[in-house]
């Protein structure tokens, strides 16, 4: 946004260069206020340091669009700085994931699905966050591994259902082709993190 010439020069004209650098500077602010748009992560941050006061430092870790209405926001509430030369972000005992939904356009429209603390050196990962649920693994330091926390919710009536805690589990394949497991006589390995009984015949 540029002002004319004949405009800069009636300024330098009519006021004295104290004035004249007032002037500019006002200028400069009005210019900038007309483009400054506050970030839509303004209102999530807003939102969690009302849930926790004691947090001063926020960090967005993702956003998903889940509707065409609203989006996934994880965040990351800290009552100190976070590092900024640390390429992940360690979720501490005084540290919160937060989980929030927000209107696209309404940003200010914020909606709290749950907080969480962390664990003692906790570089948190997100595995998965969709329409439906999200999960955020834990491995901490010297290979000990915290469960894993999932977040279930529903988009539509901007709540949440449940939020638990599960030991991870690994899968492997046992088949080197898949192929035959779209066969109508093919081989289907199904695997679970809960035990399952066998119906009796």
């Amino acid at each position: 946004m540029g002002f004319s010439p004949f405009i800069a020069a009636g300024f330098r004209k009519e006021y004295t260069d104290d004035r004249m650098r007032t002037v500019i500077i006002a200028l400069a602010l009005w210019a900038s206020s007309l483009y400054a748009v506050s970030p839509p992560e303004t209102a999530v941050f807003s939102a969690f340091r009302q849930i926790d006061g004691g947090f001063s430092h926020f960090v967005q870790l993702q956003r998903t669009s889940v509707t065409e209405e609203l989006d996934l926001i994880i965040a990351m509430g800290s009552p100190k700085a976070f590092p900024a030369e640390i390429p992940w972000i360690f979720w501490t005992e005084d540290r919160k994931i937060g989980l929030f939904l927000q209107e696209k356009n309404r940003p200010e429209r914020v909606y709290l699905l749950g907080t969480k603390s962390g664990f003692p050196d906790c570089p948190a990962r997100i595995e998965r966050g969709t329409a439906t649920d999200s999960v955020i693994s834990c491995r901490g330091e010297k290979s000990e591994q915290f469960p894993n926390q999932k977040w279930v919710y529903d988009v539509r009536a901007k709540s949440l259902v449940r939020q638990f805690s599960y030991q991870p589990f690994a899968m492997y394949r046992l088949f080197s082709r898949a192929a035959g497991a779209s066969r109508p006589n093919g081989a289907v390995f199904i695997g679970t993190d809960r035990s399952c009984q066998a119906p009796s015949s």
